[in-house]
């Protein structure tokens, strides 16, 4: 993660030196939670759109393109996420984000998950699934939208704290996204009467909680959801 941006041509030489032109290497970044990664070469280049036998040297920057289907291909390690630096990055994902999934759009999708994690977790490298209650490696959660973001006001969007919750990847976020399970007034756990899949209903039965901790200003958002998913 990149933690800070300077300038210092003074410190640059003291460190590098000069180049045969006289110049430096004084436009610096300081790196914070360095995080290795085993990645073969020919992984890397299938996921970039390089030649099989491209071989890197040295440091080398990729253009926007590249560096989303690197992301896409092989997600970040967990640690602690950041609002962009920009604050008008997250303002253009909480306004500009519904649309066609285009290179622009994709990068707004990440940063306002990022946004929205951050208000959830904190930080944290582990995180409770809202339905669920399991605790799990946030690689293993979804900042859901409770509302169907296609449908919120702007002010809606920008709710950060109270739109979205946290569900895990190992189920419990795709039954509320399809509405076969919904939340009460009273925060408990209500399944679809129609629903008559057996894995289904036994994944209702024995992993979800009967009541989830009491979230206030989402009360609106679950309403929305039970509304329209005919609950």
């Amino acid at each position: 993660m990149i933690a800070a941006r300077f300038h210092n041509a003074a410190l640059a030489r003291r460190l590098w030196h000069e180049d045969h032109r006289g110049d430096t290497w004084e436009y610096m970044y300081a790196l914070d939670q360095i995080k290795t990664a085993n990645i073969p070469y020919r992984d890397f280049n299938a996921a970039v759109g390089y030649k099989e036998n491209n071989v890197i040297q040295g440091f080398t920057v990729m253009d926007e393109e590249r560096s989303a289907a690197f992301l896409t291909t092989f997600p970040a390690p967990a640690g602690r996420v950041e609002w962009p630096e920009a604050p008008e990055v997250v303002e253009d994902a909480l306004r500009n984000l519904d649309g066609d999934l285009e290179r622009r759009a994709e990068g707004w999708q990440r940063a306002e998950q990022s946004a929205l994690r951050e208000a959830l977790l904190h930080g944290a490298p582990n995180g409770q699934c809202a339905l669920c209650g399991r605790v799990m490696d946030v690689r293993l959660l979804v900042a859901a939208h409770i509302k169907k973001r296609s449908h919120c006001t702007d002010a809606e969007k920008r709710d950060l704290r109270n739109i979205a919750m946290l569900n895990c990847r190992f189920g419990c976020d795709e039954l509320f996204e399809r509405g076969f399970i919904s939340i009460n007034d009273d925060w408990t756990v209500a399944s679809k009467p129609s629903v008559t899949d057996k894995t289904v209903t036994e994944y209702i039965r024995e992993r979800l909680r009967e009541k989830i901790t009491p979230r206030p200003g989402s009360t609106k958002y679950f309403e929305w959801h039970r509304q329209h998913h005919h609950f």
